[in-house]
């Protein structure tokens, strides 16, 4: 058989099939790193897919695989098993391990495409794994992979169609060469393809049953944290590192909590993590903490932290998403009052700092409830302090150096109580120093007196550090805390976004009437300004789909699911006890009425116009007969009802059984109709008129 179109025809299983052509190949090639981008997207198996990217890259230039020996694919798929049972045991997550395992297979699959049948399976694997992905994956990054995905999807459906459109017409099973192409030349179907791809993939996405139980995390939100461990080195920049990685968002769940003014009172806040008590050259220690675990169960999982809160001052309540942490930090806003648990035990340490108990991967969803008012501080004279127990930690003032204790009592003078010391000590740190983020630390030196008496620049921990140095040579109780921010508002999702870059440090003050009060000494810094209308619209775009994907997708769990079917169940319920209610009603049954004539008339017109199959000429023929045409007569019966009425001699039968054959045959695709008309033209001028 001759080749048409660079495609050699060959037989497989008594099947004719094409060859995959190097352009084909290269486009199955680009499918499958989509799909494995998308893998990347979900934090696992990084390290496989960047061993996998080179020989991927140089398929992708030679258009052709590296190994052409089916037996070597057939050993390698063996290989792959055995590997993914033993992964498997490891307790690595099954649909990680499904993942996995459909990837390498893809890519041995890829060594041998060469024909329809390997070619459809390369695309079923890659459609697998990003089906896997979509059910396991919460990143916003999956979405900018998928359309690619999508369009890659569409290119090669329609090549391989064309490829087997050619072969057909190669083997002569088409009289009309044009037919191949037919369904390709139409470019507006390609947006209607990809909307009905999106319909699917929207639809499969709310009524698949939600993966929350697989216990999957982004290796990105499970991270380490840094500065919120035992141990906190001034410095080191790891609680301060410039990573847009999410740690968790926060949103009002209140109506009355989405406005102006409560917005901007709660972007004041911070979300506290843990304190330290203990300092020496330049290290920060969270020495001497208790740990207490507390069943939340007696309460409904509720946990109050303030008692005695006053009833006449409102709480709003905000609910936080947590990504998977380590240490598993339970981060809470300043002056929360109560918090509310899903899990059933918390751990609890006696400077305040909460923990979740274990490691498990997945989100941490809790409430808080919080005034957005500031409280009101009850000062006291520090000359009358006498704090016992516990707090004398937080008094010590070993490893503070002297000149910080002359820097402390020039400060304190002429003041005398703690909200006064309290205000001075920000108002020189502020006055002094300004903030930085590139101050490098200089060795042998205690980077607080560095920051206080050379550099005069530093970061939030240094103000936080020098702050409670100061008041702790001062006699007031402080300690250091590091948290987070409020983050970012997102005004379309109705959000706050906390991302790593948000981590902050501050400090914390007793005061025996009011407790622990926050203060933050560092200078104020002024939020993220866009440079440029360019930059302007890309961050209103990025934050826009950012909201969109938070509420619709992320958010999106097994609670929220089922709450949707449960609306959707009362209110089919209520439009049927609606009609219910309809039906037997007066109006219905005119309703009923008028709707049927209409049908009756409808259905009339309909039998008449189909009539309009036959040709024109033939019906005007038919209207001159004595005897008219039943609508569900053929002509051929017609005419013999015609003969058998007498309507004409017998001798006009062969002529009658022309005319109804003129008349099937103008009906066909191509018939050439002109030539038809003239035949009909003089046959039925040779019949006659009836008798």
């Amino acid at each position: 058989m001759q080749k048409i179109y660079g495609i050699s025809p060959q037989t497989v299983c008594g099947k004719e099939v094409f060859t995959v052509t190097t352009g084909l190949y290269r486009m199955l090639v680009m499918l499958s790193l989509v799909a494995l981008a998308a893998v990347y997207t979900t934090g696992y198996l990084r390290f496989q897919i960047e061993l996998l990217l080179l020989p991927i890259l140089i398929m992708l230039i030679l258009g052709r695989g590296l190994l052409r020996s089916p037996k070597l694919i057939q050993a390698g798929s063996f290989v792959v098993m055995a590997y993914s049972i033993w992964v498997f045991k490891s307790n690595v997550p099954w649909v990680v391990v499904l993942v996995e395992f459909t990837s390498l297979i893809m890519i041995l699959q890829l060594q041998i495409a060469s024909d329809a049948r390997s070619a459809a399976g390369v695309i079923i694997l890659s459609l697998m794994i990003v089906l896997a992905v979509a059910a396991m994956n919460v990143n916003f990054l999956f979405p900018l992979s998928l359309f690619p995905y999508l369009l890659l999807l569409w290119a090669i459906l329609t090549r391989i169609a064309s490829l087997r459109h050619q072969k057909i017409y190669a083997l002569g099973q088409f009289d009309d060469p044009g037919v191949k192409f037919r369904v390709l030349a139409k470019p507006w179907k390609i947006p209607i393809v990809l909307v009905a791809y999106l319909l699917i993939w929207v639809s499969l996405f709310y009524l698949v049953p939600r993966s929350d139980a697989y216990g999957l995390a982004s290796e990105t939100s499970r991270r380490r944290l840094q500065g919120f461990s035992e141990m906190l080195t001034l410095g080191e920049g790891g609680l301060l590192e410039d990573n847009p990685a999410v740690i968790m968002r926060i949103r009002p769940t209140d109506e009355e909590t989405v406005t102006t003014s409560v917005i901007r009172r709660l972007k004041s806040k911070h979300l506290r993590g843990t304190s330290f008590s203990s300092y020496a050259n330049g290290r920060w220690f969270r020495n001497q903490t208790r740990r207490f675990y507390v069943d939340l169960r007696r309460n409904a999982g509720e946990f109050e932290l303030l008692r005695n809160f006053p009833n006449d001052i409102p709480l709003h309540q905000l609910e936080i998403i947590l990504e998977n942490t380590d240490p598993p930090v339970i981060f809470l806003p300043d002056q929360t009052v109560v918090a509310d648990f899903e899990t059933n035990y918390v751990a609890v340490e006696s400077d305040y700092s909460m923990f979740f108990l274990g490691r498990t991967s997945g989100r941490r969803r809790y409430l808080a409830r919080l005034p957005v008012e500031p409280l009101e501080v009850r000062d006291m004279e520090v000359d009358k302090l006498n704090l016992t127990g516990i707090m004398r930690i937080y008094l010590t003032k070993v490893g503070i150096d002297r000149r910080i204790h002359q820097l402390a009592s020039q400060i304190a003078s002429n003041t005398s109580t703690i909200n006064q010391r309290v205000q001075a000590t920000i108002n020189y740190l502020q006055k002094n120093c300004m903030y930085s983020l590139y101050e490098k630390a200089v060795l042998d030196v205690d980077p607080a007196l560095h920051f206080l008496f050379y550099s005069k620049a530093g970061s939030c921990e240094h103000f936080a550090t020098a702050m409670t140095l100061l008041l702790r040579s001062m006699g007031i109780a402080a300690r250091p805390v590091n948290g987070y921010t409020m983050g970012d508002w997102n005004e379309l999702g109705g959000f706050f976004t906390i991302r790593q870059r948000h981590a902050h440090a501050w400090v914390e003050v007793f005061f025996p009437g009011s407790g622990w009060v926050p203060f933050d000494p560092s200078p104020p810094v002024g939020d993220f300004v866009p440079d440029g209308e360019v930059s302007a619209l890309l961050t209103w775009l990025w934050e826009s789909y950012e909201g969109y994907w938070f509420n619709l997708v992320y958010n999106f769990d097994q609670k929220a699911q089922s709450l949707g079917f449960r609306k959707i169940s009362r209110s089919i319920n209520s439009i049927f006890s609606g009609l219910a209610n309809f039906v037997s009603s007066f109006y219905f049954i005119c309703m009923l009425l008028t709707l049927t004539i209409v049908v009756m008339l409808r259905w009339h017109k309909r039998a008449i116009r189909a009539e309009s199959w036959l040709p024109v000429w033939y019906q005007k023929w038919c209207l001159l007969q004595p005897l008219h045409r039943k609508n569900w007569e053929t002509p051929a019966e017609y005419h013999d009802r015609l003969l058998a009425e007498k309507v004409f001699h017998e001798e006009k039968k062969h002529d009658l059984f022309r005319l109804a054959e003129l008349v099937n045959i103008s009906t066909t695709k191509n018939a050439d109709l002109h030539k038809i008309d003239e035949e009909a033209k003089n046959l039925t001028r040779k019949i006659g008129r009836p008798l």
